[in-house]
């Protein structure tokens, strides 16, 4: 745990030391391109934000309502069919609006399925844990 501490410590550090010595060796105009870097991070932000509070409200006003949790036992018979615990039910319903590639595969809900099964986590159904 101590060596997980002190990499953590010493990495950032390390690597503003290794881009600034990098820039500094390859005659670099360093502070330029931070900022050219920053200018299109910052597009990709106001790009991107006014999706994600969309998403966050409305996931939060089916959270607070209760209807998440409502169609999540209404969809749980469903989803032991397809061998889903009923417990992520909610989570594959959120799913379904937060992740536009979830509709990719043979077909729309075979799509799903592939989808949320593969993504981050690696969530399979048939592992034990």
């Amino acid at each position: 745990m101590k060596v997980l501490v002190f990499l953590s410590e010493v990495m950032v550090p390390l690597i503003l030391f290794y881009i600034v010595g990098f820039g500094i060796l390859s005659r670099r105009p360093v502070l330029d391109d931070f900022i050219e870097g920053a200018k299109k991070g910052m597009g990709t932000v106001a790009g991107i934000l006014p999706t994600l509070v969309g998403l966050m409200v409305s996931v939060g006003i089916l959270r607070a309502s209760g209807f998440l949790d409502f169609l999540g036992g209404v969809l749980a018979m469903p989803a032991a069919l397809i061998h889903l615990p009923p417990q992520i039910v909610p989570v594959v319903l959120v799913r379904l609006v937060s992740n536009s590639a979830a509709t990719a595969g043979a077909g729309y809900f075979q799509g799903i399925r592939h989808r949320f099964l593969s993504g981050p986590g690696g969530f399979h159904p048939h592992e034990q844990h």
